[in-house]
């Protein structure tokens, strides 16, 4: 007779049907918030935006819901059906970054990469630990940052290489969308609260943020200045609109409608203003607003898998066109 223990878990859902589901429940241990620093001295040197206005998830769950509703994507819904989601292997651990992006792969990303497969066919790539080579200005020179190592310069650099951790690529190497992982309880809203801004803020409003940075270098703080800096070096060397963070219980789109190229320098910024979206599926501590102790209105409930579909299909269209 068999013991409890070993036999088979049951049947996982298809693909189709998971993106209406919460990622699974896997083995954890408890895991604090740390201050994570700078992720590098290039990367550091970074300018993030002085505000960050809402941008409701609706805008990307409503991508999603449309193209799931196209009576021309119903071969996309019958291949979906015939495959299933990966067994719920409660003994993976989510202790680190690494085995984040581990199961990711399988139960996030996974899904959605079949969708982009029967829409975009072999026209994209994807990357983990994409490495470039980028020059970074030695301090003081006001050298061109970011451009390509072998431009041209007239002020003092040094080659240096900027990594990101999971990249989607159009095959003529445009950077479509950047997602970036972190360790749980690595991301709260706390950290992001005093440059976030209603979504019909006034022009008043902005002024008052942006008004308010004059003696300090952000208003971000701890991990949100640090993760900023590094989405924002991210999007100004790949010239990539689209970039997220995401710690498994946290999911945070950061769009970069403002990035452009200065015609004299050459050197690409993001400038004043994105619009961010923070979905989540918990409703843990990394919710909370410092202003009031609460959960913050901003942080939206939302399934990670249809949220993270609605943003890269958003991505690709960017790219390609449809």
């Amino acid at each position: 007779m068999e013991s409890k223990s070993s036999q088979a878990p049951p049947l996982p859902v298809d693909l189709f049907e998971c993106f209406e589901q919460n990622l699974p429940s896997l083995t954890r241990k408890d895991v604090k918030y740390e201050s994570a620093g700078s992720s590098g001295t290039y990367t550091n040197t970074a300018n993030p935006p002085e505000i960050l206005t809402w941008k409701p998830v609706a805008y990307y769950t409503g991508k999603a819901t449309s193209f799931f509703e196209d009576q021309n994507n119903v071969h996309v819904i019958e291949h979906l059906r015939q495959l299933r989601i990966t067994t719920t292997f409660t003994n993976m651990t989510l202790d680190n970054e690494q085995s984040v992006v581990n199961a990711s792969i399988l139960y996030l990303v996974g899904p959605i990469m079949e969708v982009l497969k029967l829409k975009y066919g072999d026209d994209w790539t994807v990357h983990s630990e994409y490495s470039v080579a980028v020059n970074q200005a030695l301090q003081g020179t006001g050298a061109n940052v970011g451009a390509p190592t072998g431009a041209k310069q007239t002020k003092k650099t040094k080659p240096t290489t900027v990594r990101y951790d999971l990249v989607f690529r159009t095959k003529n190497d445009k950077t479509i969308a950047i997602l970036e992982y972190k360790k749980r309880e690595s991301i709260r809203f706390k950290d992001y609260e005093r440059v976030w801004l209603k979504e019909n803020a006034t022009q008043a409003d902005k002024a008052d943020v942006i008004g308010s940075t004059e003696d300090d270098s952000s208003l971000l703080e701890f991990n949100g200045s640090s993760h900023m800096k590094q989405l924002t070096a991210y999007a100004e060397t790949e010239n990539c609109k689209h970039t997220a963070l995401f710690n498994w219980n946290h999911l945070l789109f950061v769009y970069f409608h403002e990035l452009e190229k200065d015609a004299n320098t050459g050197k690409r910024s993001v400038g004043q203003e994105a619009y961010a979206t923070w979905i989540t599926e918990a409703n843990d501590s990394s919710c909370r607003a410092k202003s009031t102790g609460k959960r913050s209105d901003f942080v939206e409930d939302c399934r990670m898998r249809i949220g993270l579909f609605g943003w890269l299909l958003t991505a690709f269209q960017d790219a390609f066109g449809y």
